[in-house]
């Protein structure tokens, strides 16, 4: 299966998704229908016992929303409910999913966007994720 915005490795019982999108691994929505896609590809294959998602590189697992790409063209709503709705495939997805953080994961980028059944995460140390949002102090 060829891809343009990820690497797609087949081990003996898992797959690794590397998302490639240099420098920062955003999402566009090419990459989110690329993922899709190769989660499609090993959801019913009995050989295939579970995926990991990491980013290419050593400094970011991925950035977020390519905001270039996601105000270009379509519809941002789509481009947003799309995107959306592969993140909550791979929160239900029937294989575990785990996110090999490599590196800072930011705003829609972090694996855990919600208290629900989230992507099991390893990260080596000093790696960070963040939504991008500050807490304000309060007076």
């Amino acid at each position: 299966m060829a891809f343009e915005t990820l690497e797609f490795a087949r081990e003996e019982s898992f797959v690794v998704v590397t998302l490639n999108r240099p420098p920062a691994n955003a999402i566009s929505e090419q990459l989110m229908t690329e993922l899709n896609a190769a989660l499609s590809s090993v959801e019913e294959d009995d050989a295939v016992r579970s995926v990991i998602i990491t980013g290419a590189g050593d400094r970011i697992f991925c950035a977020g929303a390519d905001l270039g790409s996601a105000f270009s063209g379509g519809s941002v709503a789509t481009f947003i409910r799309f995107g959306n709705g592969v993140m909550r495939r791979i929160e239900r997805f029937p294989k575990p999913v785990i996110a090999a953080l490599n590196g800072h994961a930011l705003g829609g980028g972090r694996p855990s966007r919600t208290s629900g059944s989230s992507p099991a995460t390893a990260a080596p140390s000093g790696c960070r994720a963040s939504s991008g949002a500050r807490k304000r102090s309060s007076s």
